[in-house]
């Protein structure tokens, strides 16, 4: 199967690298999303990748990622009075997004004793269970500078906004990292803002992979407390280009929920510029791309309903350099044009078929298996097209403006590859380069 793991694995097997050696088996240790370039890392034992895993699930890992969004950050997040006030910072800040539990005891006692003697029905339970659970999760955003202490407007310049300042507060990726690095000293002195947001997460669909971040108040209160997390993520402003109108930012997240960085970005109004699932778009700042796009969908949509595309279409396959030529006619192409079949889920009949063909025969490879009990496959050949692979890639995003940069783990155990701490925490860093477009141009035109 054309899995990372499988594909990293061959390539160790047959190259010989040197600091490697030799790698019969890798072991997962985290996952990226599929559009989410960067630091994907492997243990080469299952003893290594648990002791790395297990840092992961204990929060005693900390991710760096960086993003590319759409205008300047934070400045589109106008609602000031979500910024979590003095007041309320007293009482402390949110924890991995959760406020400190501030339940009377009174209201605790009485709660436990009604479970215990079972006078409590199972609806008000949960009830009030969801309840406390409204008020732990938090969603609130707060600004802190290099050493952790909060920032509150009125304690800067009073001529100039506080969201106005975290843009300014911009600094190469290397200041980020040394301000978050616990081995480095040196920062003071250094003017570091990070942007903080506290904001609950959940997955929405399971099947298609959609989640979504809000407060979740008009939520069913059983599915509350079965999909809702709490998620806190933090955001530095490294540059900004002007030609694109899109911000480089370093991500921290403090939580790992499925989608965090994108659905936070996309609450805070400035969603990764080109992730079309959050707010963004894949041919951002391209109108080249974006009307090749909207060409190829509507090709698409002729061939899925059975039209004919070779006499009217031309493709040129050198997207680089914007070469993209696909001559049509509009007026034909409206009234052809259907909306797509390819992309709605499966039907019943679709699903009886596959489960009946679902058995791989004898000698059958895996990819031969896949293509002949697929459902998006027995679509594609029912209306063959040359150009429907050309098409395909104009229409789907490759990946977004998201690099997972780099993962340091605390680690208080001896590893099998022979680093030892005697007992002691140390640190041990992994990095990834840093991604083309974190100082490009778009071109345009």
């Amino acid at each position: 199967m054309q899995s990372v793991v499988n594909i990293v694995e061959k390539h160790y097997k047959d190259k010989s690298i040197e600091g490697i050696g030799n790698v019969d088996k890798l072991y997962t240790i985290h996952r990226l999303d599929r559009l989410t370039s960067g630091l994907l890392i492997f243990g080469k034992t299952s003893s290594a990748a648990r002791s790395y895993s297990k840092c992961i699930m204990n929060r005693s890992c900390q991710k760096i990622y960086l993003a590319r969004v759409a205008g300047k950050f934070p400045l589109k997040y106008r609602n000031l009075k979500k910024l979590t006030s003095k007041q309320v910072l007293q009482s402390g800040l949110p924890l991995h997004g959760e406020w400190k539990e501030e339940v009377d005891i009174n209201e605790n006692e009485n709660y436990a004793q009604k479970r215990q003697i079972g006078t409590m029905s199972k609806d008000k339970e949960t009830s009030h269970a969801v309840s406390r659970l409204r008020k732990q999760y938090a969603l609130a955003c707060w600004i802190e500078d290099q050493n952790g202490k909060h920032v509150f407007e009125d304690e800067r310049d009073k001529n100039t906004n506080i969201l106005e300042q975290v843009f300014q507060s911009r600094h190469s990726v290397n200041d980020w990292l040394k301000s978050v690095d616990v081995t480095v000293d040196g920062n003071e002195g250094v003017d570091k803002l990070w942007f903080h947001l506290a904001c609950p997460t959940r997955i929405a669909k399971h099947k298609d992979g959609i989640c979504e971040a809000s407060s979740f108040d008009d939520l069913d209160d059983e599915l509350y407390m079965k999909s809702v997390k709490p998620a806190h993520s933090s955001f530095g402003v490294v540059s900004y280009d002007q030609k694109t109108d899109s911000t480089l930012l370093i991500c921290r997240p403090y939580t790992g929920r499925t989608h965090q960085i994108r659905l936070h970005l996309q609450h805070l109004e400035h969603p990764i510029a080109n992730d079309p699932n959050y707010g963004g778009d894949i041919w951002y700042c391209n109108p080249d791309g974006k009307r090749a796009c909207k060409i190829a969908q509507d090709r698409l949509s002729v061939i899925n309903n059975g039209g004919d595309l070779s006499s009217n279409t031309e493709v040129d396959n050198s997207l680089g350099e914007n070469k993209i030529k696909l001559r049509i006619d509009a007026e034909n192409t409206e009234r052809e044009t259907k909306s797509s079949a390819i992309d709605v889920p499966a039907t019943e009949i679709e699903i009886q078929n596959g489960i009946s063909t679902a058995v791989q025969e004898k000698e059958e490879s895996i990819h031969t298996f896949i293509e002949r009990t697929c459902v998006w496959c027995a679509r594609c050949r029912s209306v063959p097209s040359t150009d429907r692979a050309i098409l395909e890639f104009i229409i789907r995003s490759q990946g977004i403006w998201l690099h997972a940069l780099q993962y340091s783990f605390s680690i208080n155990a001896a590893l099998d590859d022979g680093e030892k701490c005697d007992g002691e925490e140390f640190v041990k860093s992994f990095r990834a380069n840093l991604p083309e477009w974190h100082d490009f141009e778009v071109q345009v035109g």
